[in-house]
């Protein structure tokens, strides 16, 4: 079922003038959490705070649950909308305490009942993990704690939908991995769909079940992570979620091929009257030219050779082409400037897995 679905949503801004979004679709279902995500100066901000009705758009509907809380004639005021946000830098009163800042997001209305007040409060901690600290005030607590009361605080008056809006911008690198795996934790338990807003493709890999990435104010492709990461619309959203090669290829009888081999139709993308494929560095396979290939001296030639630990990443140019493509090799790889290799497409493309991504899946 739908929780969310915003339809044909428009909005520019006058100081200066500056089209922010453009007929954007965004759906959110009811057991999900969706990554909204995008370049700085996407939309994607924009988007979020109209959706919590901080923001007035000046075309489009909005509905929550079925219910019309914005369109031509109707705007639902942000404290009617049952939506809870979560800002960047947290946004909670150092003058109270974690138990007021959480009390706080209750309406007094729905305080007459002290005992099942703290039973929410009591499942509120729990939840996030700051059982005990109900106390301490925001000087006294580091800064994924001071997250953690900001989505507490979200969550106590029981929100249909959570927006997140670029959460973990203000955490120190130390603390990020383990306050993403939290959250991740917290909006699950919770129930409450959410819509997590945020630059990072690490981030929403994380914690999103889909993604919807959004470029110049509008919506160009949504799905899983793996769907979207695996077979990007253009080259821009591979772009986005890590550096990829555009391959010049043809079309055979056999399929398609390129300067370095056969590459798979689902790879391959139109790009005005050209087709290109769109490989990542780790997609292709580099061997040494004297390793038994057959092809007597290799089809490229080493130009670049940096080390990131993990691995390695080369530049290697293609012969009798302007290409030049970038290819992960393990950290052992010892080619040095000017060596020939061959350099070919990964026949199982479905088993690689980008390296910082697997680090980061390591450390959450």
């Amino acid at each position: 079922m739908i929780r969310l679905r915003a339809t044909a949503i428009a909005k520019t801004f006058t100081h200066p003038r500056h089209e922010a979004l453009r007929n954007l679709d965004l759906e959110v279902g009811t057991d999900e959490v969706l990554a909204l995500v995008g370049e700085s100066g996407s939309g994607k901000t924009t988007a979020a705070r109209i959706i919590a009705g901080l923001e007035m758009a000046d075309e489009g509907t909005i509905e929550l649950d079925g219910r019309l809380i914005a369109g031509p004639s109707t705007f639902v005021p942000p404290e009617r909308r049952a939506i809870g946000m979560v800002f960047q830098n947290a946004a909670i009163f150092p003058h109270l305490s974690v138990r007021g800042n959480i009390l706080f997001g209750i309406p007094r209305s729905e305080r007459r009942d002290a005992r099942a007040i703290e039973e929410r409060l009591s499942r509120l901690l729990a939840m996030t993990h700051l059982t005990g600290l109900a106390d301490r005030y925001p000087h006294q607590l580091s800064g994924g704690q001071v997250q953690r009361v900001a989505i507490a605080r979200s969550l106590a008056p029981m929100p249909r939908l959570l927006i997140l809006d670029e959460p973990f911008n203000n955490l120190d690198a130390s603390l990020k991995t383990g306050v993403v795996r939290e959250v991740t934790a917290i909006l699950r338990e919770s129930g409450v769909p959410a819509i997590l807003v945020t630059h990072s493709p690490w981030e929403a890999f994380t914690v999103a079940d889909r993604l919807a990435v959004i470029r110049n104010g509008s919506i160009v492709q949504s799905g899983t992570p793996e769907e979207v990461y695996r077979r990007p619309r253009d080259r821009g959203v591979a772009g986005f979620f890590g550096p990829v090669n555009e391959i010049p290829v043809r079309r055979t009888s056999a399929g398609y091929e390129s300067p370095v081999g056969a590459v798979h139709g689902d790879l391959v993308r139109e790009e005005g009257s050209r087709l290109a494929a769109l490989l990542r560095p780790h997609d292709l396979i580099l061997t040494g030219a004297d390793d038994g290939n057959g092809d007597g001296g290799g089809n490229a030639r080493v130009v670049a050779n940096r080390y990131y630990g993990e691995y390695r990443e080369l530049d290697v140019a293609v012969d009798g082409t302007d290409t030049v493509l970038a290819v992960r090799a393990p950290e052992t790889a010892d080619y040095a400037t000017g060596d020939r290799v061959r350099v070919s497409p990964c026949p199982n493309l479905q088993g690689r897995v980008e390296p910082w991504l697997r680090t980061a899946a390591r450390e959450v």
